[in-house]
């Protein structure tokens, strides 16, 4: 069995009814979906916890404690670097103290040896002196008061000089000093001498003159004064510089040794 169908037949054309009636359950349908959704939205967000929003005080502490913090940071960086500082100023004084105690040190040495030579000086001039003076009683050719006058000066000149490594005067201008005076002791022993010489110059030494050597001088634990024997009349004098003693060589103790020079036609020196 066929069915035809032309297009002037009107039977299967839907009824007008049937489609209204089919539209408004589509549309029934479709706002139940929506109001179903709807209804879930809006349960879900009642039912989420609302968040209760910042006070203002609690902001204003938040910030406080964060300014106090940043505050303690840059104290603590300030604080580092003093300590550091302090650090470094405390090995400087430590280092310069003990500078100045090794300086302090080395200053009161050396005042020690120069009062020690100080002493030992005078020791020397004293027993210098005294033998010198002990042979003006002897016969002609020996010292003469203008050589002890010269020694005398000598040890002077000494003591000057220590005594000035000792204060805080100017060394080089102590130092001219006393060889000005030096100088002028100088002059008048040449002088002195060439007076002698002027004096005895025509007259020849005779075997039954006495010489340097006539009173035999014993030589003690503390070194003094030395003559020898001249096979003439002395014509100039010289000074030699005193060696040490072997017996007393913690006093450093010195004297001086006179000997003749025949030959010579210089004046009294010094070495």
């Amino acid at each position: 069995m066929s069915y035809t169908i032309s297009p002037e037949d009107t039977s299967w054309d839907p009824n007008p009814e049937q489609q209204s009636s089919h539209s408004s359950r589509l549309l029934m349908v479709v706002a139940g979906a929506v109001l179903f959704v709807l209804g879930i939205t809006i349960g879900g967000l009642m039912a989420k916890p609302h968040a209760p929003a910042p006070s203002e005080p609690a902001y204003d502490e938040l910030a406080s404690l964060r300014a106090k913090i940043d505050l303690l940071t840059m104290q603590a960086a300030e604080s580092k670097v003093r300590s550091t500082e302090l650090e470094q100023l405390l090995v400087s004084q430590q280092t310069q103290l003990s500078h100045e105690r090794e300086v302090a040190r080395l200053t009161h040495q050396r005042m020690s040896f120069i009062e020690q030579a100080i002493n030992a000086n005078h020791a020397n001039r004293d027993l210098c002196l005294s033998e010198l003076e002990q042979l003006q009683d002897q016969p002609k050719g020996v010292p003469t008061t203008q050589v002890i006058q010269f020694v005398d000066a000598i040890f002077e000149c000494n003591s000057r000089t220590l005594n000035t490594l000792r204060s805080d005067a100017p060394v080089l201008t102590a130092d001219l000093e006393l060889q000005e005076s030096l100088n002028a002791v100088r002059l008048a022993a040449t002088q002195h001498s060439a007076k002698h010489r002027r004096a005895s110059v025509s007259s020849e030494p005779t075997l039954a003159e006495p010489t340097l050597a006539a009173p035999p001088v014993t030589r003690t634990a503390r070194q003094g004064v030395f003559f020898s024997a001249p096979p003439r009349r002395v014509q100039g004098v010289t000074f030699i510089s005193p060696r040490p003693s072997s017996h007393v060589a913690s006093q450093q103790n010195t004297g001086m040794r006179f000997v003749d020079e025949s030959s010579s036609e210089a004046g009294p020196s010094f070495r």
